[in-house]
């Protein structure tokens, strides 16, 4: 009964089973004649749902701060690499801010920093309009309007569709591949070799998700492999060529990872969303015939999928790795529709459970966002003020080091803006790079000896919490040792304390 009620909570999870349970409970109540109405409701919902979504990703531009922890981390990275620095610099480096994500992630962000004076906006800007353009793509490629409404099963991800982070780049990615499939150009597969050397070049697994292109829609040729192989090598070490890119460091990080094992609990989540995505493709499996052929491409596809699911499962990822997969299955689902006619009345479950979740999204997921994350007016105006006293902060005590206090919301987030810190001559410490090299083993001894001789002259300390207080996500445990928090209160001393932030001296 306990596992019957685990598995049942699943159903809520980003709204999506729910949502297609209930449409499969209202379908039974509903008289076959209603159709024609669904589908009349189910148009303008998914046009509504992603109107409003690309709406509040325009409007998160201007949210004078990051939401997720790791995305003024891949500001930051970005900073130090165009004033000079490493993007993965040796284990031990004190500024611990390499990560996992490939070069390409900084590339993107790289122009959109180098032309503002804004680093918050600019640095969200690249990912925004990937996000949006990919919605543009399918929604041009997709003719029927279930394929399209399919992409409903996206939104619940909120804020992940359009963060600095990989996976706006790998929806656009994978929309791209959806556009080569649609064209047919001759050489198809040395441009699906080009998605995937990109698409790995944000995150090593990124070919995963255009690898099922290859297996469906090429011809199994010795030609084509070797096409797709060739371009996807020479654009993932084309990255490399850059004096600051160290392969040889980022297999480094890579092998680290490796120690983090398998979350069984993410696992989970991961297939049963995965199931949940298979849904209204299954569906269609009654009305389309399967050659033994054909049977093999879908099962390399679900391979391919149940793959991505492993990697997602390891701890810190979780079911946002899923999100290209959407994209990937909602063509998979314009293919099979294509070949069945009448869908109003075959697939009336289905369509009433993406009017259920269109409702769900224009109802609920955007104002959770805003009740849980940014809360009020208030908050979004402390934070204009946080960034400014931090701007002028940088300028009166030079080299100022962020710091950290503990993490809770309103804390923690101040040190955000550690972005408008760095300098070539001021290495911040990066904290959310830390908690993965600290599940690794990494201690922070030489920060702890770095902050014992006064190599930082003055940090900058969110005004609540203690002194690196703060635990590590992965494990709930100090991340900073008992050396660190003691050298710091040994050694340092408040000299200014502001509306946010206090400013200690070593002395």
């Amino acid at each position: 009964m306990g596992m019957l009620k685990h598995y049942l909570l699943f159903l809520g999870m980003y709204g999506v089973g729910i949502s297609l349970l209930l449409g499969g409970m209202v379908s039974l109540l509903i008289p076959i004649r209603y159709a024609g109405l669904i589908h009349t409701l189910s148009k303008p919902l998914t046009y509504a749902a992603f109107i409003f979504t690309a709406s509040c990703s325009i409007l998160y531009l201007f949210y004078p701060n990051f939401i997720d922890h790791l995305e003024p981390t891949i500001t930051q990275i970005t900073l130090i690499w165009m004033q000079g620095g490493d993007l993965y610099p040796p284990i031990d480096a004190p500024s611990k801010h390499g990560l996992l994500y490939g070069p390409a992630l900084y590339w993107v962000q790289y122009p959109f920093l180098a032309i503002s004076n804004d680093l918050i906006l600019s640095s969200k800007l690249p990912s925004v309009l990937a996000f949006n353009a990919a919605c543009c793509l399918l929604f041009y490629s997709y003719k029927n309007a279930l394929s399209r409404a399919y992409l409903l099963l996206l939104l619940p991800f909120n804020l992940i569709l359009f963060w600095n982070r990989a996976e706006p780049y790998f929806v656009l990615l994978v929309a791209l591949a959806v556009f080569v499939i649609e064209q047919q150009p001759k050489s198809q597969a040395l441009l699906l070799g080009v998605l995937a050397g990109l698409a790995s070049s944000f995150k090593a697994h990124g070919i995963l998700y255009i690898l099922p292109f290859l297996i469906f829609f090429c011809n199994y040729s010795f030609r084509h492999s070797v096409q797709f192989a060739i371009a996807f090598s020479l654009i993932c070490l084309s990255f490399f060529l850059d004096r600051q890119t160290s392969l040889l460091q980022y297999f480094e990080y890579l092998k680290l990872a490796t120690m983090h094992g398998i979350s069984f609990a993410y696992f989970e989540k991961n297939l049963f969303f995965l199931l949940l995505t298979w849904v209204p493709i299954a569906l269609t499996f009654k009305y389309t015939t399967t050659s033994k052929f054909d049977a093999y491409r879908w099962f390399g596809v679900v391979f391919i999928e149940i793959l991505v699911v492993i990697a997602g499962s390891k701890p810190g990822a979780g079911v946002h790795h899923l999100i290209p997969i959407v994209v990937l299955n909602s063509f998979l689902y314009d293919i099979q529709l294509r070949q069945i006619h009448s869908t109003d009345v075959k697939f009336s479950s289905i369509k009433i459970g993406f009017v259920i979740l269109a409702l769900y999204v224009l109802s609920f997921v955007w104002k959770n966002i805003y009740e849980s994350e940014i809360k009020s007016n208030a908050v979004i105006e402390s934070q204009f003020q946080a960034k400014q006293e931090i701007q002028i902060l940088n300028e009166k005590f030079p080299n100022l080091l962020m710091g950290v206090t503990d993490k809770e919301n309103d804390n923690y987030r101040l040190t955000f803006l550690r972005p408008y810190l760095v300098k070539p001559t001021a290495s911040q410490f990066e904290f959310a790079g830390f908690m993965d090299l600290n599940y690794s083993g990494v201690s922070d001894k030489l920060f702890a000896t770095e902050l014992e001789h006064c190599k930082y002259k003055y940090i900058a300390m969110p005004n609540s919490g203690a002194p690196f207080s703060i635990v590590n996500f992965y494990t709930d445990q100090p991340l900073f040792s008992e050396v660190t928090r003691n050298a710091f209160h040994d050694h340092y001393r408040p000299q200014y304390i502001g509306a946010f932030f206090s400013v200690y001296e070593c002395r």
